[in-house]
């Protein structure tokens, strides 16, 4: 599991290519946000060309 940063507008998290085996190309991702009681508040699948 990975974390980043987000505020109420939007959320950044940085992921170092070196841990892919330096592999360029279209990653799938997901993201969940959690609250403070642990509720999964949203889920986005994202694609990001790296």
């Amino acid at each position: 599991m990975a974390f980043g940063k987000c505020n109420r507008q939007s959320g950044e998290y940085t992921v170092n290519i070196s841990n892919h085996n330096a592999e360029r190309g279209l990653y799938i991702t997901h993201i969940y946000a959690y609250d403070k009681n642990g509720n999964c508040l949203s889920c986005i699948g994202a694609y990001v060309n790296m």
